[in-house]
């Protein structure tokens, strides 16, 4: 019967974590979350090409050009041509997205810090040790 409390309970964070990042993050940012995801690969992964991209986060082609122009629109984003193969077209983050990114990140951090506020330290260091145990067991 725990198990049943327990997954329920670790279900309906997870839902109201999801909801906050995306309220917090759409409605400050104007961004969604694969919009987000994708700002973060760039930015990790200078060049990338959208192929890549959509293989890592497991979207359509279609879909990923629909993003990828977006962000573009929104100057967040540049595509520049392969120097070498010009059919190739790579994607770089722009000084906006990386402004941007670090809204991201501060938005993140008041949200965790909202999340986990009624935690102390100890606690939050037990829960972490427990939610790890069980994503290493999965």
């Amino acid at each position: 019967m725990i198990d049943k409390k327990l997954y329920s309970e670790i279900r309906k964070i997870n839902n109201i974590m999801r909801n906050i990042s995306h309220n917090s993050l759409s409605q400050d940012l104007n961004l969604s979350h694969a919009q987000i995801n994708i700002l973060e690969i760039i930015n990790s992964n200078p060049g990338i090409i959208q192929k890549e991209i959509a293989s890592i986060i497991n979207i359509k082609a279609s879909s990923m050009t629909e993003l990828v122009s977006k962000l573009k629109n929104k100057d967040l984003i540049y595509r520049k041509k392969d120097d070498t193969d010009l059919r190739i077209i790579r994607l770089f983050i722009t000084d906006k997205g990386k402004e941007e990114l670090k809204n991201i990140t501060k938005i993140r951090d008041e949200n965790e810090k909202s999340i986990f506020k009624s935690l102390n330290e100890d606690e939050k260091e037990n829960l972490y040790s427990l939610l790890k145990k069980i994503n290493e067991s999965l």
